[in-house]
């Protein structure tokens, strides 16, 4: 019924007659009160003063009013200031995608994992990850809806070379010094140190300044051994190969004295690629003493190695799943490495953080967001990360150098790697620790991961997740490191992986349990890392993170801006403090990590 509506009660004719009497009686009663009371106010007898004492009430109304806005004002500031940091949280707690993502989705991934890896006897590069690989898309490729299908499904290949140590290396010396030295104590093969080799009775020449100039192989003499002091400012492939155009027979390097293991580092450059040199002599490491004594009598003793490794140049490649909706100048990528290291199934590392991702992608489709997204998702599983990363640098570095304009278009990277270790606590990806023309994107990444983590809920004045949590600069040793360098704003979580936790740290965590003076993952990079070592609290609590995350900026509007907002507001509030760790330590830890 499309009726105007009328007042309930109309009045009479009459009424308003008598209504307009009422007001001419009214308008002449105020009129004369009026007139009584200026000629009240302003008669000889009223003092002068008194019209002054009259504005007192007024003014002290309008002081106080003033006062009252003013607090209010105060009030607002702070509501909205607090607003602002409840408003990157946006959608937190029962929302549509956390929810969908619970351990039994998660498992079931990681039991197909364990189950490769474990019949296999790893999910390296080869069948382990081709495998693996096959079980990520083929859980993928079911998914169907009303839109069709909701991913487009490609795979990447490249190369990669393949080092591995069949024996341990057997190093014995003669001449002014006699023995044998100890495999793993004395002296060890450094990774992608050359193929097999038998050298006998061989003559060692100490290279000044760390070899890291073709100069200073000036004088070197044909087929000695290059005995080369570590860290003299080169990375060892660049020392080793100047040796290796000498002609050098081998190269031994030697600890400076503030290294406390063995170098296992990689000889090799580091952005490998199909068509690059490898080395073609062995390369080992020895202790500092040892390198020491050596360089003193390096005249007068005669070295004798026999290495057996295996250096293969493998086809592998990555697993990318991208969502047909959302625009694609601000594609966001969300990945995770899918392959292991040669011993064990691997399932921390990284079957946790690929099964994290799948998970994330499959309910994205099923709780319907998939169909709402304003920004374009791009799903990856990398290959080749445990042999230095090479599938993320793969990937950035074709799609920079062949599609600039495409590569333009990721607005923002986030890395998920070993998110189920045992022992293990949060650590979120410090954006501080990028460079200065992705810093406060990268800073507003964080925040979203630390609010998402700690949030109260301001409705039901419950928290997320009650325990806090840490930061790890992103310097080396897992995929972030391809984009972190080639401007891309970046994020990511991760466990730990075998640094020992202190009683601190411990205490800080111990709703999770957590034991002082033992490692993250005991088991980390050994054959003991199966469905066993997942820590299954933990990794459900971080892949209903990474739910948040992906719906939340999947459905931001002018996503980029936003982060710089965020980013830069945050890095005026806090400036540049102290992050919770050492970055010179931390610094040279990762790269430890990377080396191991």
């Amino acid at each position: 019924m499309d009726e105007e509506r009328q007042p309930l009660l109309q009045p009479t004719a009459a009424d308003k007659g008598k209504g307009k009497a009422s007001q001419n009686e009214a308008a002449s009663s105020v009129s004369a009160v009026a007139d009584d009371v200026v000629e009240h106010t302003f008669s000889e007898e009223t003092p002068r003063v008194l019209p002054i004492l009259l504005f007192i009430p007024t003014l002290a109304y309008f002081c106080g009013l003033l006062i009252a806005v003013t607090i209010l004002a105060i009030l607002v500031v702070v509501i909205l200031g607090n607003y602002t940091e409840i408003k990157i949280i946006e959608r937190i707690i029962g929302q549509n995608l956390p929810p969908y993502c619970n351990i039994l989705g998660i498992e079931t991934h990681l039991k197909a994992f364990d189950e490769i890896g474990s019949r296999i006897g790893n999910r390296a590069i080869g069948i382990g990850h081709e495998e693996s690989a096959k079980y990520v898309i083929d859980k993928l490729s079911v998914l169907n809806g009303i839109h069709g299908h909701p991913y487009n499904i490609t795979t990447q290949y490249f190369h990669a070379p393949v080092w591995k140590e069949l024996a341990p290396p057997k190093v014995s010396v003669s001449g002014k010094w006699n023995g044998t030295l100890i495999a793993g104590v004395d002296i060890r093969s450094m990774r992608y140190g050359g193929p097999s080799a038998v050298l006998i009775d061989k003559k060692l020449k100490h290279v000044e300044s760390g070899g890291c100039d073709e100069s200073h192989f000036s004088d070197f003499p044909t087929d000695h051994i290059a005995l080369i002091k570590a860290g003299e400012g080169c990375e060892p492939w660049i020392s080793a190969s100047n040796a290796e155009k000498a002609n050098a027979s081998a190269v031994i390097f030697y600890n400076p004295p503030r290294y406390k293991s063995l170098l296992g580092a990689r000889v090799r450059i580091v952005e490998w690629k199909k068509g690059d040199p490898l080395m073609g002599i062995p390369v080992l490491s020895m202790t500092h003493s040892l390198g020491e004594i050596f360089k003193s009598i390096e005249t007068k003793i005669f070295v004798s190695i026999t290495v057996k490794n295996k250096l293969t140049i493998e086809k592998t490649f990555n697993v990318l799943a991208e969502t047909f909706r959302g625009n694609q100048s601000n594609t966001i990528i969300v990945g995770a490495h899918l392959d292991g290291v040669p011993d064990g199934p691997g399932l921390v590392d990284n079957g946790s953080g690929s099964a994290a991702v799948l998970e994330v992608a499959i309910q994205l489709f099923k709780s319907g967001i998939i169909n709402k997204l304003k920004n374009r998702i791009r799903f990856a599983w990398w290959g080749a990360e445990e042999v230095g990363l090479l599938g993320s640098r793969h990937y950035v570095r074709e799609l920079k150098a062949k599609n600039p304009e495409e590569f333009k278009k990721i607005a923002m990277s986030l890395n998920h790697d070993m998110l189920g270790s045992p022992n293990g606590i949060p650590y979120i990806h410090d954006g501080y620790s990028a460079p200065d023309e992705i810093k406060n994107a990268s800073i507003a990444i964080q925040k979203i991961y630390g609010e998402f983590w700690n949030f109260t809920h301001p409705r039901s004045a419950r928290q997320f997740y009650s325990e806090p949590y840490e930061f790890k600069p992103m310097i080396a040793g897992s995929d972030f490191l391809p984009f972190v360098t080639n401007g891309i704003p970046t994020g990511g979580l991760e466990t730990g992986a075998g640094e020992i936790i202190s009683r601190e740290l411990a205490e800080r965590h111990k709703t999770r349990k957590v034991i002082a003076n033992a490692p993250h993952d005991p088991c980390y990079h050994q054959k003991c890392d199966g469905l066993s070592n997942i820590n299954k609290d933990l990794i459900e609590d971080l892949t209903k993170l990474v739910a948040n995350i992906v719906e939340v900026v999947g459905l931001k509007k002018n996503l980029r801006t936003w982060l710089i907002e965020i980013g830069t507001k945050e890095r005026a509030r806090i400036g540049e403090g102290p992050r919770g760790y050492d970055l010179k330590m931390e610094t040279e830890r990762q790269i430890a990590k990377a080396d191991e």
